[in-house]
């Protein structure tokens, strides 16, 4: 998801959020219908507070997206509207409110995964037949009751349900986009989606680059052909892949250059990565290929220092690291810093 549509949908969240207060707040100024005692009246402003200050973080914060704080806010918005609509006083009411749902799906479907989003569907599908039967109880008549019902339902569980099988559609296109099809590793959109989503969530440590270049990769086709060449290509992503495993991202960059990107957290851990990284590949059937790898590394010490920009500068180092290495005969690494100077 971009930057934009992530702002677009915080604020989203966030106005819903609101909304769902001001509607707390609505139902105190129906004593007839609303919430009835001291008790549920005192725990709907409490909600009404609650979720006036949840609505501020995500205006300004993106750290309801993601991990604990997202499942948390997840079980806020169920329970927390719930709890409100139990205390009204006429349960048909509070079965008209259970359309607020709908809104709660909608953020169980983009922020949390599948498992929850059916822990959702079962939680709002109980509640929605717990205001149905106290409806009954208290003397609506049974096909208004399943009316309503069937109308809420509707809306609450085929909505966001619709906008899963959509948007789950949307996400494996985008995936696609990103990946390499003769490779299956990352391609050049893939790579920049890793390295903006680094520049987002990488505060502190030491990012490291390297461009990899297969030496002489036109005489390869040339001599063997191009189906020989694929089979070159796809021996040195896998060498690359397996080198690095999940310390970072291998990308295509196009033709035969690859590029790969790592985010860790000491310097140490980028010299191990460095030293797995293989400057020949063996294909059956040719002579072993050589790999000029260039690698560029900085240090992250304050999250001010880090931002997208940083991360190209440092793929561009490591590009020029790379052509000296090409420049020496191919088949070595040759590492520099972000200005472009060797290390000592």
């Amino acid at each position: 998801m971009s930057s934009t549509l992530q702002r677009i949908t915080r604020t989203t969240v966030g106005l819903s959020t609101l909304n769902f207060a001001v509607v707390a707040a609505v139902t105190l100024l129906d004593p007839t219908r609303g919430p009835v005692g001291d008790l549920a009246r005192t725990w709907v402003i409490a909600c009404i507070v609650a979720d006036a200050v949840v609505a501020m973080v995500w205006f300004v914060s993106d750290v309801m997206t993601h991990g604990v704080a997202a499942r948390a806010f997840g079980i806020w918005a169920d329970v927390g509207t719930a709890s409100v609509l139990i205390t009204f006083a006429d349960p048909g009411e509070a079965l008209v409110g259970c359309v607020l749902f709908a809104v709660t799906g909608a953020f169980f479907t983009f922020y949390l995964p599948r498992s929850w989003m059916r822990i959702h569907v079962v939680f709002v599908l109980g509640f929605i037949l717990l205001m149905a039967a106290l409806s009954v109880r208290d003397g609506m008549n049974w096909p208004t009751v399943i009316a309503r019902t069937d109308v809420v339902i509707a809306g609450v569980l085929g909505l966001p349900m619709t906008i899963q099988i959509v948007w789950a559609s949307q996400r494996r296109r985008a995936r696609l986009s990103e990946v390499d099809a003769l490779t299956r590793i990352a391609n050049r959109r893939g790579l920049d989606r890793y390295v903006e989503s680094v520049s987002r969530t990488q505060p502190r440590g030491v990012l490291g680059a390297m461009v990899i270049d297969v030496d002489y990769f036109k005489s390869v086709n040339d001599e063997y052909g191009h189906d020989t060449g694929d089979r070159v290509l796809v021996a040195v992503a896998q060498a690359l892949v397996e080198a690095v495993g999940d310390a970072g991202t291998v990308a295509r960059n196009g033709g035969e250059e690859f590029a790969v990107y790592l985010a860790l957290d000491a310097a140490y851990e980028l010299d191990a990565t460095t030293a797995l990284m293989p400057v020949r590949v063996t294909v059956p059937g040719i002579a072993p290929v050589g790999l000029s790898i260039g690698v560029a590394s900085v240090s992250i010490r304050a999250p001010q220092e880090m931002d997208a920009s940083t991360a190209w500068r440092l793929l561009a180092a490591a590009d020029e690291a790379m052509y000296r290495a090409k420049a020496l005969g191919g088949a070595r690494v040759e590492s520099v810093d972000l200005a472009g100077t060797p290390p000592p």
